[in-house]
């Protein structure tokens, strides 16, 4: 991991960071959205677009096991909690 982290953090984490999404296609989109977070990443910036967009559709904010990677960390709480998510 530390062979890649300066790839990471010069191409990729930053160009992710920057980017703003089109509201306006997302807001074409708002009855399909479904915005989540990982409950671990509650007082994390990672969590903030999400809560954001919840508020902005007025939906509830889904939230799963674990951090920023629940699914790694929490796999079949993760799991758990997407299926009942998608029912």
């Amino acid at each position: 991991m530390r062979g890649n982290s300066a790839f990471f953090l010069g191409r990729i984490l930053g160009q992710f960071s920057a980017h703003a999404p089109d509201l306006a296609q997302l807001d074409a989109s708002a009855g399909k959205l479904v915005p989540a977070a990982g409950w671990a990443s509650y007082r994390l910036r990672l969590y903030r677009p999400a809560a954001w967009l919840a508020e902005r559709y007025g939906v509830a904010l889904a939230e799963f096991p674990g951090g920023h990677v629940g699914v790694v960390t929490h796999p079949r709480e993760f799991a758990l909690e997407l299926g009942e998510l998608l029912r």
